[in-house]
């Protein structure tokens, strides 16, 4: 079977002494992706040993990084970033982004052709303006999003659940939608509900497979504070 998987979570900042740290590589091993984007997250999950490509926004901690004018002044722990990607399949060049604070962006070989992951958190602040209409722009304006010749894979913490009425946003639901039908691109997790992490992916990527399966992990929000989704895209 041809198959293709894709997952993201929200790790809620773990820190390098956290208890939870070896629970959670242990989840994300045994969900068995091909892609996996993590958000809020440390350099101390490292799942390296079965994910040989990794690529990742900048080291936030104070004493690897002067934020730049317009960062919120958030206090980092050693080894934070926001984003990062980890792949079983080659990477052949990781991207720069319009923030590189934030999003994480490479292009990978896959047995399906080159396809660009595109890793971020929209509103990093959560829902607190403006940084959830400023990284939404960050997104949709993007380089290397508007110039990509290959499939996309944008996936992270959006802050936004478009199932349902849990952290609706009309506008930004909206916005989406725009940028999805001027990129032909779909969000596939679209009907999972009580959720704001999500996956998007071209349509010339996703017709490709014959099934698109959503799932879930850390329902019971007791690894991080947000559920973890999973798209296997199956002929």
């Amino acid at each position: 079977m041809n198959k293709l998987c894709i997952s993201t979570w929200n790790l809620e900042r773990p820190t390098r002494s956290g208890r939870k740290n070896e629970d959670i590589q242990n989840v994300l091993k045994k969900e068995d992706s091909d892609f996996i984007i993590l958000t809020e997250t440390n350099s101390c999950i490292n799942l390296s040993e079965d994910y040989p490509y990794h690529i990742a926004s900048q080291d936030l901690s104070s004493e690897a990084h002067p934020f730049s004018e317009g960062e919120p002044g958030i206090l980092y722990q050693k080894g934070e970033n926001r984003t990062s990607i980890f792949s079983r399949y080659p990477l052949i060049s990781a991207l720069n982004t319009r923030n590189d604070n934030t999003n994480a962006c490479g292009d990978f070989q896959t047995p399906f052709g080159v396809i660009r992951v595109y890793g971020t958190i929209v509103g990093i602040l959560g829902r607190r303006q403006p940084f959830l209409d400023q990284d939404f722009e960050n997104v949709i304006t993007d380089p290397v999003l508007l110039s990509s010749e290959v499939p996309v894979i944008i996936a992270g913490d959006f802050n936004l659940s478009f199932a349902d009425n849990y952290m609706a946003n009309k506008k930004m639901k909206q916005a989406w939608a725009d940028f999805c039908e001027m990129k032909d691109m779909s969000v596939l997790t679209f009907d999972i509900p009580q959720n704001i992490d999500h996956i998007v992916a071209s349509n010339s990527l996703a017709k490709r497979f014959s099934k698109i399966n959503t799932s879930i992990f850390n329902p019971d929000k007791k690894l991080s504070d947000h559920i973890a989704v999973r798209v296997a895209l199956c002929n």
